[in-house]
């Protein structure tokens, strides 16, 4: 099996200066007095295997570990590697401060790399059923049945085993936790039922008023309308009545005579009517023929603006191309003023011109230079110009008889050549187009040597000297003056273009000037036209005022037409109608009262059925109600008073309470959806435990029988008895509980006791732990156990140790056992 011990190699550890063990496959006994070195083996196995010192039982300095008088302690273990190369683990104390350096196959590892490696080997040094160190026996025997039962597992159970247990823990905590939650809403369910049975009462109570108020509002709402409708007919009545009387009275007292005068008054009123029928027709004659003008005015007005408006539009359209050709006008002047300014200054080198043409003689009687050749000279950037009239002039002055003949001694510095290649290179400077070879003619041999003693730039001059009196060099810097011989040029081609542009404008302005004048002839035209309708107009508007007269002269006799009407009517026609007034006025007033308390009734039966009357559709709801009601009134109000009555008797009631009792119903609701909630969550639960419980106790089971089995049979070779067992308790699913149980018996006359610390002696314990070790040989999932054992000096004890490893055959033993 991958992890076995294969080699242990110490130096300078504890007592030890250097050692090395060999471990064989099976069962090894290390034999020796006290004090010979067996639990230092022990602990290099330990220690070498990323263990903390305080598992051994002794002190956590490590520098105890390392032998005395030396600077540090090696352990070296080999463990069994089946798929390659061995591993090889190296772990080196060293004294002086307690550090340790760790190894693996001759590299240096981490201890957390090391103590990945022990776990993946399944190394568990720290289980007491694998490694039970000598100063830890005892430990074995405080440990309770539960941690027991978890070391024994980790040794010896399959993969899982543990792992399901954990989750068996867990589980049954949830279930414990579900339990409570279960019996404490429980116990609130019980609470609140009580609670509500309390006041289910009171609140049957409170719903039969409300039940009575409801009917009595129902009979106040039906009594409401049943009063109205009353009301309403008897208005009706009473309106019939009071029309009936006023007509009686009044036409049987006043039929014949009112028959005569209005006989007359219509006859009256043909005669009017025949008088005004001339003048209405008339009238509307003059309206019509007034309403034709109208609309031929407007007509014509229209238009008059539009013909106004294009005029406007055109006149603005000219005044922008004056404005515009004006403008054009002052910036052809501007350019013929520049132009004119040109002239005078070309007029002005013409005559410097004549007067370099005579010095130009003077040069060629001197030099041999081909005037010719200094007229082609000209610059190619614009900005030279000034520097190159600038020099032609200098050399013009340089080259002229009268110069100062002081000149002839100045220092040179920088010879022409070198200076010339120099601007040319650097500068990029080019000051002619002619050809080297006439250049060369422009230049004196003679004066090959000559230097500038001015230096210059694109507007600056800069003249150098030295100093007579102190000999230092002096500068002076001057500004170029603007150059005239190269920068003047004048452009034929623009100026004949700029000419005809200004002809071109001057022809466009006259052909506007001309269009101007016949949109103004237009413009006077339409004024013409428009002064004919403006007259028409006033036209129109005395016509329109005589047809006012004309209308107020027929008003006038419609007033002498209705003066004839009243002063038909007699004084006893007078009477008569003011005491059928009074009559009239009296049942107005009694109707108005009436309909005022008829209002009044509507508006009580509207308030009662929330605004609705029969006309609207949402009043159905009342109707309906209503049909199960009396018909009558003495019959409703009745009702209304027995069920007054019952109110009184029921008593007062909280108010609150119905809303208390629907909020303890729904706490109740509640309640019992989370006991719902919790239960299936449980069931859920334990259907889960059940699975792994399923395929955990059974093997487990099986795994305690087995080690019973081995456990029992070497107590039976030692003459004594000892049992193995799996305690859960009185609950099966308290898992929390499960552990093993080692029961021994050392004399026939005892019963089996547990093993712990008080019952049995020293030697008991150790030969009995040293038992349970060996049962666990045949089942052990780890590469190696470790039991150092302490059985005392009693040779028996002796002999009972040696013999229960006898009765365990070790050639089937699947891991290494170390004593």
């Amino acid at each position: 099996m991958d992890g076995r011990i294969e080699r242990i190699v110490l130096t300078n550890f504890m007592t030890y200066t250097h050692v090395e063990v060999l471990p064989g496959p099976h069962l090894n006994i290390v034999i020796g007095p006290n004090g010979t070195g067996k639990s230092s083996i022990v602990c290099a196995i330990l220690l070498g295997l990323k263990t903390k010192p305080k598992v051994l039982g002794r002190g956590g300095n490590l520098t105890s570990f390392v032998k005395t008088g030396c600077s540090s302690a090696t352990i070296e273990i080999e463990l069994l590697n089946l798929q390659g190369k061995n591993y090889i683990i190296k772990r080196v104390i060293i004294a002086k401060d307690g550090s340790s350096k760790w190894f693996l196959n001759g590299d240096e590892k981490s201890s957390k790399e090391i103590e990945d490696l022990a776990t993946k080997l399944k190394l568990q040094v720290d289980n007491l059923c694998q490694f039970l160190p000598q100063d830890r026996v005892q430990d074995f025997a405080r440990m309770d049945h539960h941690e027991l039962l978890i070391n024994t597992i980790k040794c010896v159970g399959s993969d899982g085993m543990l792992e399901d247990l954990e989750q068996l823990k867990k589980f049954r905590k949830m279930e414990l936790e579900l339990l409570g939650d279960v019996q404490q809403l429980k116990e609130r369910l019980g609470r609140e039922q009580q609670l509500i049975a309390r006041i289910q009462g009171e609140v049957d109570s409170l719903n039969q008023r409300e039940s009575m108020e409801k009917d009595l509002t129902s009979y106040k709402q039906k009594l409401a309308w049943l009063l109205y409708g009353m009301k309403r007919t008897d208005l009706t009545e009473q309106c019939f009545l009071y029309c009936g009387t006023w007509a009686t009275g009044a036409v049987c007292q006043t039929g014949s005579k009112l028959k005569q005068k209005v006989k007359e008054a219509l006859q009256h009123k043909k005669q009017h009517e025949t008088r005004i029928a001339p003048f209405e027709k008339a009238a509307q004659t003059d309206e019509q023929n007034l309403r034709r003008l109208q609309e031929q005015l407007n007509q014509e007005f229209r238009l008059v603006e539009g013909k106004r408006q294009e005029m406007d539009r055109k006149v603005r359209d000219v005044q922008l191309t004056e404005g515009l050709l004006e403008d054009e006008k002052r910036r052809l002047n501007t350019k013929l003023k520049e132009r004119e300014k040109l002239l005078n200054a070309i007029t002005d080198l013409e005559r410097g011109l004549e007067m370099l043409r005579d010095n130009l003689a003077h040069l060629q009687q001197k030099q041999e230079i081909n005037p010719a050749e200094l007229e082609n000279l000209k610059a190619k950037e614009i900005e030279y110009k000034q520097v190159k009239s600038s020099h032609m002039s200098n050399e013009i002055k340089e080259d002229i008889p009268w110069r100062r003949s002081g000149e002839s001694h100045v220092q040179h510095s920088m010879a022409t050549g070198s200076f010339m290649k120099r601007a040319l290179e650097n500068r990029r400077l080019k000051f002619s187009d002619v050809s080297d070879q006439r250049l060369r003619k422009l230049c004196d041999p003679s004066s090959t040597n000559d230097v500038y003693k001015a230096v210059m730039s694109l507007h600056k001059r800069q003249d150098r000297s030295i100093s007579k009196y102190s000999g230092e060099m002096l500068c002076r810097q001057d500004n170029l003056r603007p150059a005239k011989l190269l920068n003047i040029s004048v452009d034929e081609e623009e100026l004949a273009r700029i000419d005809s542009r200004i002809l071109e404008m001057k022809q466009a302005l006259q052909n506007t000037d001309e269009e101007l004048e016949q949109l103004e002839t237009e413009v006077a035209q339409v004024d013409k036209k428009l002064e004919k309708i403006i007259q028409k107009r006033h036209e129109l508007e005395g016509h329109e005022q005589k047809i006012t007269q004309l209308n107020n002269r027929i008003r006038a006799k419609e007033d002498d037409i209705r003066r004839c009407r009243r002063e038909l009517e007699s004084e006893e026609q007078i009477k008569e109608s003011y005491n059928r007034n009074i009559l009239l006025d009296t049942a107005e007033r009694d109707l108005a009262s009436m309909k005022t308390n008829l209002r009044e009734l509507l508006e009580a039966a509207k308030a009662s059925t929330d605004g609705f009357t029969p006309a609207n559709p949402e009043f159905e709801r009342y109707s309906a109600l209503f049909e199960t009601l009396p018909n009558d009134v003495v019959d409703l109000k009745s009702a209304i008073r027995e069920t007054r009555a019952k109110l009184s008797c029921l008593g007062d009631v909280n108010p609150h309470l119905i809303q208390e009792y629907e909020q303890r119903n729904q706490q109740i609701a509640d309640l019992n959806g989370a006991l719902e909630g919790r239960a299936n969550k449980n069931g859920t639960l334990m259907e889960k435990m059940q699975e792994i419980k399923g395929r955990w106790l059974p093997p487990l089971r099986e795994l305690v029988e087995r080690i019973n089995s081995k456990f029992g049979e070497c107590f039976n070779a030692l003459k004594s008895a000892g049992e193995v067992v799996l305690d859960y308790g009185q609950d099966e699913n308290d898992f929390e509980h499960y552990g093993l149980r080692i029961r021994v018996k050392f004399r026939s006359e005892d019963q089996l006791q547990n093993l712990n610390r008080r019952l049995q002696s020293g030697g008991e314990r150790s030969v009995s732990t040293a038992i349970f070790m060996i049962s666990l040989q045949g089942l052990s999932r780890v590469p190696f156990c470790c039991d150092p054992m302490f059985v005392g000096s009693n040779p028996a004890r002796v002999d009972e140790f040696f013999l229960s490893y006898k009765v365990c055959p070790m050639s089937s033993v699947a891991c290494k056992r170390t004593l």
